[in-house]
């Protein structure tokens, strides 16, 4: 009988230490397990935060963004592929990266894993509430802003349903962030253990080659086609770390800059295009125009979009209505940038803010324009706030008041710290009409002061009655929020004939030329949604109301029939007066004389939004820097462009007009950071304005 002999051991080690076993047996190893969990516990939210956000500054859907953008000729498929390459990449960097720190630190994997997830999710969570109400990615300078605001105006927060709503969401995503967290701790320490290693990488290798593979095919496809890239290529983590950190490079002091004459030059050539009409000014009808030194007063309305302040031509308002019988009015005037403060420098400077930080954060500026050339004949020029000027903690608390001086004012007003928050509630809306009305009560008696002293006044009125939660006149409470907005600027008007009637009891009726305007339209996710309205750059943003009275210069009705701009205030109000001094670094025209027709007026976001535009030849482009996406929507039609283009009613994604576009913005933005590198490289010891003084009253 033969016995069976036992299995060759020395061919069983044989097989087993084949490489190809070898190589299997380390791909299904714990460790690689654990990594491609971490991979995937990482991948997944990412994914989730970037679309949210791409689809929150998509107007019409992402689908429907993505199909007319620069890659819309492509597969839907392909097109998600490749919005989401960068954040394959970046994922892995983080997972490697920080697998090679917590190894060198010992530091436990689940652990580290779970750490890394509770952070992402935490700095997500804050996006999402950042392009949830600012339609941006989460950024240092705006998160300082709201600190601020929510601080000083704690029921802010919570004064609206959404706004609750918007709370508790946040609240729920920590709560998911910590299951989540936790969620990958377990997977790590036990999903991925012993035997069940091979499970996870069977499941998740495959699928996680198949989409590396997919979007690799995709970058090839795409850069077959001339097409700008659009910011979404790049990683959702490197996009946020951009924003958060800042990433601007910028040094003012070491350009070498133009003459005022050759900037100027170039900023024509940029703006205006070759189909103007080139004799404009019998476009306007001046009536008869007499310039004379008076007394100027600008009244800024807060977040007046003209849609929702009907002020001009309009016998509702009596007192602006009768305004307008001897002034300038238009319905197409757009602010250059939908915050307050840059709303303001764009007005008393007539030139646009840069696109960046702030230039007060390169130290003090010189600007030309109304305060500076007011100043230098004799005007007393003053700045009064119905609000806290200083608010902004940035530049260690003085950002604002440092850019009032550097736009020439000397004195600087504001209510003292007991009058109350804007959002306080114990401050209803009776007491801030009163905040409005002792204001311009304030610029009447600076008025008066400066006649006395055989002098005149420049005042700007800031008000801030008109700031987003909005306030309920008593008695309107039930009313929607877009018939309450009207019943502010009623009573604004009120205030405005006040002071009107205060300078004719004092014989300076005829001795004023009063601009009344809008700071700027919409901004928020909540703004436009406690409207009905859904965020987009357009008109409900960027066209606010404007009425320059004149009485003593102008004996009827001026009405522009063409685009303005707040940069145009400054060159119009200063030919009221009868200045010219030169040359002035101004970007604004005079609209009497016509010289804005025709040309290309920008309408800037900042930090705000990712989306930046302009109007030319009675078209408004938008362009998404993250989307890739150039939105062309009608607009006013432009008197002075010969032959103008059939307005768009959607979209033109072609990518010439995303070229175009890229290259006008970039072009205007070097040219808006040369004006601001001009004054910033001036010698404030030769003529600047005085150290502002801040008085509380």
């Amino acid at each position: 009988m033969t016995l069976p002999r036992p299995a060759d051991s020395t061919s069983a080690r044989t097989t087993a230490d084949r490489p190809g076993h070898r190589w299997a047996d380390r791909l299904q190893a714990p460790a690689v397990a654990r990594l491609l969990l971490w991979y995937v516990v990482l991948l997944v939210p990412t994914l989730f935060f970037k679309y949210s956000y791409l689809r929150s500054v998509a107007t019409d859907g992402l689908a429907a963004t993505l199909a007319s953008g620069p890659f819309g000729h492509l597969p839907g498929v392909v097109q998600y592929l490749l919005l989401f390459r960068g954040d394959l990449l970046e994922v892995l960097v983080i997972v490697l990266v920080a697998a090679a720190v917590g190894r060198l630190l010992r530091i436990d994997l689940a652990w580290l894993v779970a750490g890394t997830s509770f952070v992402a999710l935490a700095v997500s969570a804050a996006n999402w509430l950042s392009f949830e109400t600012a339609g941006a990615l989460i950024a240092r300078d705006n998160v300082t802003l709201a600190v601020a605001w929510i601080r000083e105006n704690p029921l802010a927060l919570l004064s609206q349903r959404s706004d609750r709503l918007l709370v508790m969401a946040a609240a729920l995503l920590l709560i998911f962030n910590a299951l989540w967290s936790f969620s990958a701790f377990l997977l790590v320490r036990f999903g991925a253990a012993g035997l069940r290693s091979r499970i996870v990488v069977r499941a998740l290798a495959p699928l996680v080659a198949l989409v590396w593979i997919a979007a690799a095919l995709s970058s090839v496809s795409y850069q077959a086609h001339d097409a700008p890239v659009p910011e979404s290529f790049r990683g959702y983590w490197s996009e946020t770390v951009g924003s958060l950190v800042g990433s601007e490079s910028w040094h003012p002091y070491a350009m070498h800059l133009p003459s005022v004459a050759r900037l100027d030059s170039e900023y024509v050539r940029a703006v205006y295009p070759e189909s103007m009409y080139t004799d404009m000014a019998p476009l306007v009808a001046r009536r008869s125009m007499h310039p004379r030194r008076t007394h100027v007063v600008i009244i800024s309305l807060e977040t007046a979009a003209r849609q929702y302040y009907p002020i001009t031509d309009n016998p509702a308002y009596p007192t602006f209505f009768q305004m307008g019988k001897r002034g300038i009015v238009t319905d197409h005037h757009f602010t250059t940038m939908p915050a307050t403060m840059w709303a303001i420098y764009s007005m008393v400077s007539g030139t646009y803010p840069r696109l960046g930080r702030s230039l007060v954060d390169y130290g003090d500026f010189h600007a030309d324009g109304l305060a500076t050339a007011l100043g230098r004949h004799g005007y007393e020029t003053t700045f009064i706030d119905s609000y806290h000027i200083d608010w902004n903690p940035a530049n260690g608390g003085h950002h604002n008041s440092r850019l009032l001086r550097g736009l020439g004012f000397s004195t600087l007003v504001e209510p003292p710290p007991s009058t109350g928050d804007a959002g306080s509630s114990d401050h209803g809306y009776a007491a801030a009409v009163a905040r409005e009305r002792q204001s311009l009560a304030r610029a009447a008696s600076r008025i008066a002061d400066a006649n006395a002293h055989g002098t005149k006044a420049f005042v700007f009125v800031a008000t801030i009655l008109g700031h987003y939660p909005w306030r309920t006149p008593p008695g309107a409470e039930g009313l929607s929020n877009a018939e309450k907005i009207p019943l502010i600027a009623r009573d604004i008007d009120r205030c405005v004939g006040e002071f009107l009637q205060t300078l004719r009891d004092r014989g300076l009726a005829d001795s004023v030329v009063v601009i009344v305007t809008g700071d700027h339209g919409l901004r928020t996710v909540e703004e436009f949604g406690s409207l009905g309205q859904r965020m987009q750059l357009g008109e409900t943003s960027f066209n606010v109301p404007l009425l320059i009275y004149a009485p003593g210069q102008l004996d009827a009705p001026v009405r522009i029939p063409f685009v303005t701009s707040h940069v145009d205030i400054a060159p119009t109000v200063l030919a009221l007066v009868g200045i010219q001094d030169a040359p002035l670094l101004i970007e604004g025209s005079d609209m009497l004389d016509g010289s804005p027709c025709g040309r290309t007026t920008f309408l800037l976001n900042g930090s705000l939004r990712p989306v930046d535009g302009y109007y030319q030849g009675g078209r408004f482009f938008a362009f998404n820097r993250f989307t890739g996406d150039v939105r062309v929507t009608a607009g006013p039609l432009d008197p002075c462009t010969a032959n103008p283009p059939p307005a768009a009613g959607g979209r033109d994604s072609t990518a010439s007009d995303a070229r175009a576009a890229v290259n006008l913005l970039d072009r205007a933005s070097q040219l808006f950071d040369t004006t601001a590198a001009i004054f910033l490289q001036r010698d404030f010891t030769g003529g600047a304005a005085p150290e502002a003084v801040i008085i509380s009253h």
